[in-house]
């Protein structure tokens, strides 16, 4: 690669179409990623969005692969001042459309009703994600998280067989992952549903959700459930690929505030890194209902997870090894006697192993422990 200043004019260049001095662009690693800021802002040191996903190649050239979208706060690691974005990395080879006879599948996740995922494959990537076994029934060979297949269903004709039952839209793969603003699958999937009385459960780390307010206002009930498991920014960066928290609970507090309403999803919960109760003390004048549950380290990414606590935590590594080694329960249940007490004296209703529907008063969400993994109950 040429020096970085001939790759920002050559990007410059490759986005001639767009305007060209919103952007400076400027590699700094070498992978060649490209990372930008917008100098038309108000504050531009702060206030970033709308990159161009372009990667460069040995030589210095430039290429779009099609694709733009602001993808989440990333810590500034190119020594240039200010929050940054990182564009999406995923390769537009390894997303296709597929044919499926249909969209719906009964669940048998404790929430029940339908389990609906609009697109296979998760650009989020997390690190911790349970669902990435199910790459193995898919034919993918790609890590998880760098591929996506976007479902083509036949259309859903009769939106009252759903009456009563509960949808849950995005167990597996983010509906609102960032290639909905350009597939629509999960726009379409509510649109051909509107109409009947079916209960609408979206699970996300998006604020694209926003876009379709409209349509969830139309559903007698519908919940939007944020997953949130840090405040803290770098942790969230490490840990996945989707939006920042601040834009996460931004986008909570607005769906909130149309009548809708939310969950905040304190999943999964890291020992000693996730502070509950921070969470619950930022989000209760936002969030109908909280719901709590532990990291469950298991299969492929256990050990990623544990190599990165020993790199960024080392402190923390007996702990993780008595907990996820040698299967002892006593961190969870401390957790969980202290947020039972916690929230008796906050006066937060609180439930085990329950997700009750309704409204709740401002202020006074429902805490849901959720500890369903290890099968933790309080002692009666």
């Amino acid at each position: 690669m040429e020096d970085n200043q001939n790759a920002l004019i050559t990007a410059e260049a490759a986005i001639a179409g767009a305007e060209k001095n919103k952007y400076r662009l400027w590699t700094n690693d070498e992978y060649g990623t490209i990372w930008g800021t917008d100098f038309a802002s108000s504050d531009p040191g702060e206030v970033l969005f709308e990159l161009v996903n372009l990667t460069v190649d040995g030589v210095g050239n430039v290429h779009e692969r099609g694709f733009a979208a602001d993808y989440g706060r990333r810590k500034n690691d190119s020594g240039i001042a200010g929050t940054i974005y990182q564009t999406n990395t995923m390769n537009m080879d390894t997303i296709k459309e597929i044919d499926v006879k249909s969209v719906m599948t009964k669940s048998s996740l404790p929430v029940g009703g339908y389990s609906v995922n609009p697109y296979v494959g998760c650009p989020h990537a997390c690190r911790y994600c349970y669902a990435s076994f199910m790459k193995r029934f898919t034919g993918h060979t790609e890590p998880w998280g760098t591929f996506l297949d976007v479902k083509n269903w036949k259309p859903i004709t009769n939106p009252h067989k759903y009456d009563g039952e509960r949808v849950v839209i995005g167990s597996v793969t983010d509906g609102y992952n960032p290639y909905e603003e350009e597939f629509h699958r999960t726009r379409r999937l509510l649109e051909e549903l509107r109409g009947s009385d079916a209960e609408i459960m979206i699970c996300t780390k998006s604020d694209l959700v926003l876009r379709d307010l409209d349509l969830l206002k139309s559903f007698p009930k519908v919940t939007v459930s944020w997953s949130v498991n840090t405040l803290d920014e770098q942790f969230c960066a490490d840990m996945d690929n989707a939006v920042s928290i601040e834009r996460r609970l931004k986008a909570m507090r607005q769906t909130y505030e149309a009548g809708i309403r939310t969950v905040c999803f304190v999943s999964p919960i890291f020992p000693r890194i996730t502070d509950v109760k921070a969470i619950i003390e930022e989000v209760k004048d936002y969030a109908d209902l909280i719901w709590l549950e532990n990291l469950n380290l298991r299969g492929q990414f256990k050990g990623g997870i544990m190599t990165y606590i020993r790199e960024k935590y080392p402190d923390l590594i007996p702990l993780y090894e008595e907990i996820y080694n040698k299967k002892r329960l006593e961190y969870w249940q401390a957790l969980e006697q202290d947020i039972s007490n916690y929230a008796k004296e906050q006066g937060f209703p609180y439930r085990i192993n329950d997700l009750p529907y309704g409204r709740s008063e401002k202020g006074k969400p429902v805490i849901v422990n959720y500890f369903y993994h290890e099968k933790i109950r309080l002692t009666k």
